[in-house]
């Protein structure tokens, strides 16, 4: 099973906010046992209501395998929730996403980040000042973070640059 691609189609199929994704992942362990169904009784009932019967077909997990490797040939890795470089901060947040797009690399200091967040009908004149103010940041050392939400910060997956 690939994990990565098996958090990635859980995701695309949940019939919930990804945050339940990211909570039944922790109980459970993984992507991978919630695809093959072996995790019914661990998890409380909105867990279970979270996710699709049969979520990750390998047409999904195919997809995403070349979504993941284009990714990574760009410089953009993709970190789970249950992996050890998940930010401390973000695991310790309720509504956690279940996975995050990182350019470059997280690091210790990266325990304190700025999100530059904005609504999702940006104007241009919003999304260049947006743009501005998170390049100066990192510019500065800043490691500037992104939900890549519609709207501001679309311009493609940069979660942490530094």
């Amino acid at each position: 099973m690939r994990e990565r691609e098996a958090v990635l189609a859980l995701v695309r199929h949940a019939r919930a906010e990804w945050y339940l994704v990211a909570q039944l992942l922790e109980i459970t362990g993984g992507a991978e046992r919630v695809v093959r169904g072996d995790w019914i009784g661990f998890e409380p009932p909105e867990l279970r209501a979270a996710v699709a019967d049969g979520a990750a077909r390998d047409a999904d997990l195919d997809e995403f395998e070349a979504q993941i490797a284009e990714l990574a040939a760009e410089g953009i890795s993709v970190v789970m929730v249950m992996d050890d470089e998940y930010p401390t901060n973000l695991r310790l947040i309720y509504n956690r996403p279940p996975f995050l797009f990182v350019r470059g690399s997280l690091a210790p200091e990266d325990e304190r980040a700025i999100a530059v967040v904005g609504t999702r009908q940006a104007s241009e004149e919003g999304r260049a000042l947006a743009d501005s103010l998170a390049r100066e940041l990192a510019s500065s050392g800043v490691t500037v973070l992104s939900g890549l939400a519609l709207g501001i910060g679309l311009d493609g997956p940069r979660l942490a640059s530094s």
